[in-house]
């Protein structure tokens, strides 16, 4: 039975990278192929979130080509201000796809020694076996 789980842009933006990261981890094959599944599914709507993010930064930011990169700067109110409006409306955002995915099951001790690191992961991406 497939779950339909709907989420806000946040969760995506937010989720993808740790959910990144917690593959690399040295995992049972089983659980990294269920992490890569769910990245699979994450990854188009995260790489669009992630495209109007940027395009928010060059458009309220300021370019450094030392960094190559586009930044806001945050002692500038007006500038930071509608950056962080205009970004904080893009994340609340609820993505217009069903998610069919399931969490995977990691075991308490995985969970415990990295709980700071994927903590917000819980519940929707992945549960405590």
């Amino acid at each position: 039975m497939e779950v339909y789980l709907e989420l806000n842009n946040h969760e995506i933006w937010a989720s993808y990278t740790k959910l990144l990261k917690l593959s690399s981890l040295d995992l049972p094959f089983k659980t990294s192929l269920h992490i890569a599944t769910i990245l699979f599914e994450l990854e188009r709507p995260y790489r669009a979130i992630e495209n109007e993010r940027a395009k928010l930064c060059k458009k309220h930011g300021e370019f450094f080509e030392a960094q190559d990169m586009y930044a806001i700067d945050m002692n500038n109110v007006e500038k930071f201000g509608a950056y962080s409006s205009e970004l904080s409306e893009l994340l609340i955002m609820i993505w217009s796809g069903d998610f069919t995915f399931e969490p995977v099951e990691i075991t308490k001790d995985i969970v415990e020694q990295y709980m700071g690191d994927f903590a917000t992961l819980l519940d929707k991406f992945v549960k405590i076996c």
